[in-house]
Protein backbone atom coordinates (compact mmCIF):
# COMPACT_ATOMS: atom_id res chain seq x y z
CA UNK A 1 0.00 0.00 0.00
CA UNK A 2 1.30 3.56 -0.67
CA UNK A 3 1.02 6.48 1.47
CA UNK A 4 0.07 9.57 -0.78
CA UNK A 5 1.00 11.98 2.02
CA UNK A 6 4.43 10.05 2.50
CA UNK A 7 6.50 13.22 3.60
CA UNK A 8 4.29 14.14 6.56
CA UNK A 9 3.03 10.43 7.46
CA UNK A 10 3.74 8.17 10.47
CA UNK A 11 1.83 4.99 9.26
CA UNK A 12 3.54 1.79 9.59
CA UNK A 13 2.62 -0.32 7.00
CA UNK A 14 2.29 -4.48 7.66
CA UNK A 15 2.32 -7.78 5.14
CA UNK A 16 -1.08 -8.39 4.30
CA UNK A 17 -0.66 -12.76 5.26
CA UNK A 18 1.09 -11.30 8.45
CA UNK A 19 -2.44 -9.39 9.26
CA UNK A 20 -4.33 -12.00 8.30
CA UNK A 21 -2.52 -15.19 10.70
CA UNK A 22 -2.74 -12.43 13.56
CA UNK A 23 -6.34 -11.90 13.27
CA UNK A 24 -7.10 -15.69 13.05
CA UNK A 25 -4.94 -16.20 15.93
CA UNK A 26 -7.05 -13.73 17.50
CA UNK A 27 -10.40 -14.88 16.41
CA UNK A 28 -9.03 -18.65 18.22
CA UNK A 29 -8.03 -17.43 21.64
CA UNK A 30 -11.38 -15.38 21.29
CA UNK A 31 -13.11 -18.23 20.58
CA UNK A 32 -11.91 -20.75 23.30
CA UNK A 33 -12.68 -18.16 26.00
CA UNK A 34 -15.95 -17.40 24.36
CA UNK A 35 -16.93 -20.63 23.97
CA UNK A 36 -15.70 -21.31 27.69
CA UNK A 37 -18.00 -18.63 28.82
CA UNK A 38 -21.10 -19.69 26.85
CA UNK A 39 -21.01 -23.07 28.15
CA UNK A 40 -20.78 -22.24 31.75
CA UNK A 41 -23.28 -19.46 31.60
CA UNK A 42 -25.53 -18.91 28.87
CA UNK A 43 -29.10 -17.69 28.86
CA UNK A 44 -30.65 -21.20 30.31
CA UNK A 45 -31.47 -20.71 34.21
CA UNK A 46 -32.88 -16.86 32.79
CA UNK A 47 -34.62 -18.72 30.27
CA UNK A 48 -36.40 -20.98 33.05
CA UNK A 49 -36.95 -18.39 35.61
CA UNK A 50 -38.82 -16.36 33.05
CA UNK A 51 -41.03 -19.46 32.08
CA UNK A 52 -41.95 -20.34 36.15
CA UNK A 53 -42.98 -16.66 35.91
CA UNK A 54 -45.41 -16.96 32.66
CA UNK A 55 -46.58 -20.05 34.30
CA UNK A 56 -48.08 -18.34 37.85
CA UNK A 57 -49.69 -15.48 35.70
CA UNK A 58 -51.17 -17.80 33.90
CA UNK A 59 -52.51 -19.74 37.10
CA UNK A 60 -53.33 -16.62 38.43
CA UNK A 61 -55.54 -15.13 35.63
CA UNK A 62 -57.43 -18.51 35.61
CA UNK A 63 -57.91 -18.81 39.14
CA UNK A 64 -59.02 -14.98 38.76
CA UNK A 65 -61.20 -15.93 35.74
CA UNK A 66 -63.03 -18.75 37.78
CA UNK A 67 -63.59 -16.13 40.66
CA UNK A 68 -65.33 -13.49 37.96
CA UNK A 69 -67.42 -16.85 36.46
CA UNK A 70 -68.51 -17.64 40.06
CA UNK A 71 -68.98 -13.39 40.82
CA UNK A 72 -71.75 -14.40 37.83
CA UNK A 73 -72.95 -17.39 39.14
CA UNK A 74 -73.81 -15.63 42.58
CA UNK A 75 -75.78 -13.12 41.38
CA UNK A 76 -77.65 -15.35 39.22
CA UNK A 77 -78.51 -17.37 42.95
CA UNK A 78 -79.23 -13.83 44.32
CA UNK A 79 -76.49 -14.27 46.74
CA UNK A 80 -74.60 -10.87 45.85
CA UNK A 81 -77.09 -7.79 45.30
CA UNK A 82 -75.79 -5.71 42.20
CA UNK A 83 -73.85 -3.26 43.97
CA UNK A 84 -72.13 -5.69 45.42
CA UNK A 85 -71.28 -7.49 41.72
CA UNK A 86 -70.11 -4.50 39.95
CA UNK A 87 -67.78 -4.15 42.56
CA UNK A 88 -66.43 -7.10 42.74
CA UNK A 89 -66.36 -7.73 38.71
CA UNK A 90 -64.75 -4.64 38.86
CA UNK A 91 -61.88 -5.73 41.23
CA UNK A 92 -61.38 -8.90 39.33
CA UNK A 93 -61.34 -7.53 36.03
CA UNK A 94 -59.11 -5.26 37.15
CA UNK A 95 -56.88 -7.50 39.26
CA UNK A 96 -56.99 -9.88 35.40
CA UNK A 97 -55.72 -7.09 33.67
CA UNK A 98 -53.07 -6.42 35.60
CA UNK A 99 -51.80 -10.05 35.01
CA UNK A 100 -52.36 -10.25 31.50
CA UNK A 101 -50.10 -6.83 31.14
CA UNK A 102 -47.11 -8.80 33.46
CA UNK A 103 -47.66 -11.82 31.35
CA UNK A 104 -47.04 -10.14 28.43
CA UNK A 105 -44.15 -8.33 29.48
CA UNK A 106 -42.92 -12.03 30.68
CA UNK A 107 -43.71 -13.40 27.02
CA UNK A 108 -42.09 -10.55 25.59
CA UNK A 109 -38.63 -10.49 27.72
CA UNK A 110 -38.75 -14.76 27.09
CA UNK A 111 -38.77 -14.07 23.23
CA UNK A 112 -35.84 -12.01 23.87
CA UNK A 113 -33.90 -14.65 25.82
CA UNK A 114 -34.70 -16.90 23.37
CA UNK A 115 -33.23 -14.71 20.61
CA UNK A 116 -29.88 -14.29 22.03
CA UNK A 117 -29.63 -17.87 23.87
CA UNK A 118 -30.02 -18.71 19.87
CA UNK A 119 -27.63 -16.37 18.77
CA UNK A 120 -25.32 -17.34 20.78
CA UNK A 121 -25.78 -20.80 20.16
CA UNK A 122 -25.17 -20.12 16.07
CA UNK A 123 -21.86 -18.14 16.71
CA UNK A 124 -19.79 -21.00 18.10
CA UNK A 125 -20.54 -23.72 15.09
CA UNK A 126 -19.87 -20.72 12.96
CA UNK A 127 -16.15 -19.74 14.92
CA UNK A 128 -15.47 -23.48 14.79
CA UNK A 129 -16.24 -23.68 10.67
CA UNK A 130 -14.20 -20.73 10.11
CA UNK A 131 -11.21 -21.64 12.14
CA UNK A 132 -11.45 -25.55 11.61
CA UNK A 133 -11.23 -25.27 7.75
CA UNK A 134 -9.74 -21.25 6.95
CA UNK A 135 -6.92 -22.53 4.85
CA UNK A 136 -9.42 -24.62 2.63
CA UNK A 137 -11.92 -21.66 2.40
CA UNK A 138 -12.10 -19.41 -1.03
CA UNK A 139 -11.37 -15.96 -0.20
CA UNK A 140 -15.54 -15.24 -0.67
CA UNK A 141 -16.20 -17.73 1.86
CA UNK A 142 -13.46 -16.37 4.59
CA UNK A 143 -15.04 -12.89 4.12
CA UNK A 144 -18.44 -13.88 4.70
CA UNK A 145 -18.07 -16.30 7.64
CA UNK A 146 -15.82 -13.41 9.16
CA UNK A 147 -18.75 -10.81 8.54
CA UNK A 148 -20.98 -13.52 10.09
CA UNK A 149 -18.77 -13.31 13.21
CA UNK A 150 -17.63 -9.97 13.52
CA UNK A 151 -18.58 -6.81 13.36
CA UNK A 152 -15.32 -5.35 13.03
CA UNK A 153 -11.88 -5.64 13.15
CA UNK A 154 -8.93 -2.90 14.34
CA UNK A 155 -5.12 -3.62 13.70
CA UNK A 156 -2.19 -1.39 14.57
CA UNK A 157 0.76 -1.76 13.78
CA UNK A 158 3.65 0.25 16.03
CA UNK A 159 7.31 1.26 15.02
CA UNK A 160 8.37 -1.40 16.91
CA UNK A 161 6.28 -3.93 14.51
CA UNK A 162 4.11 -5.44 16.78
CA UNK A 163 0.87 -5.61 15.66
CA UNK A 164 -2.31 -5.57 17.71
CA UNK A 165 -5.50 -6.76 16.49
CA UNK A 166 -9.06 -5.79 18.27
CA UNK A 167 -11.71 -7.89 17.47
CA UNK A 168 -15.42 -6.60 17.81
CA UNK A 169 -17.63 -9.71 17.79
CA UNK A 170 -21.00 -9.59 16.84
CA UNK A 171 -22.27 -11.07 20.25
CA UNK A 172 -26.25 -10.66 21.34
CA UNK A 173 -27.33 -7.86 23.06
CA UNK A 174 -30.69 -7.54 25.08
CA UNK A 175 -33.01 -5.22 23.53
Amino acid sequence: MHCVNGWNSHNVSADYDVVEKQIIDALKAWYEGYKVKIETTGYSEDIELCKARISKHQDKISKLQAQLNNAFDLIEQGVYTLDIFKERRAKLEAAIGEETAMLQEQTEFLERLESCDAAQSELIPQAETLLASYDEMTIKERNDLLKAILKMIKYTKNENGQIIIDLFPKLPRMQ
